[in-house]
Parts: C-alpha cells; structure tokens; sequence
C-alpha cells in the first residue's frame, strides 16, 4: 500500500513538471510596436524647485525638437512653456544621424 502511494506521487510530480515545462516551452512572443509610429519620442519629467508643479520635456528624437509642457496641479491644466529647435542650439547635428526632415535655413 505504501508502494503504491509514493509510485503515484512520484508519477503526479513527472506529470506536472512535464505540463510545466509544455507551458512554458509554448509562450507567444510578444512584440511591442510592430509597426514603426511616424515619430520617436523621449520624455522626461520632473518636479520644478519651489514650485507645486511639474515639469515634462518631450524630445522628439526625428526632428530633432524639444518641447517643454508645465502641469499645474492646482488648475490641473497643462500648457506649453516653449520649444527649442536642438540642432541650432547644439550647433550641429550627430554623427550617423538618419535625419527625415530636411534642414530649412532661418
């Protein structure tokens, strides 16, 4: 009697590490974004110092801007504090750069 039992755990254990092992030899892959969005964005967020409000800079990484959006808790309004242009700024565009848009001239 005791045989069998300990047979039969011992069978139970293989039995479910083998459905373990199925389950997770069979995970889909997941792909996040598989289309390419039209643009490539970078932001950063932050609290500013004295202040009950915060700060998001977004970089958009295609046309080289950035944009720097102030949130107002108290009104809870977000609005555009400006945006600078990071090419001109910097005086030169990267190394390698694969650039979409074309440079106009100021």
């Amino acid at each position: 009697m005791k045989n069998y039992l300990i047979i039969g755990l011992i069978v139970l254990n293989v039995v479910l590490v083998g459905t373990l092992a199925v389950g997770l030899l069979n995970i889909p892959q997941a792909n996040a974004q598989p289309i390419p969005l039209s643009g490539n964005f970078l932001m950063v967020s932050g609290a500013i110092l004295g202040s009950k409000s915060d700060i998001v800079y977004v970089i958009d990484l295609e046309n080289r801007r950035l944009l720097a959006l102030y949130y107002d808790r108290a009104s809870e309004k977000t609005s555009s504090v400006g945006t600078r242009d990071l090419i001109r700024d910097l005086g030169s565009e990267p190394e390698g750069s694969r650039r979409r848009v074309p440079i106009r001239p100021r």
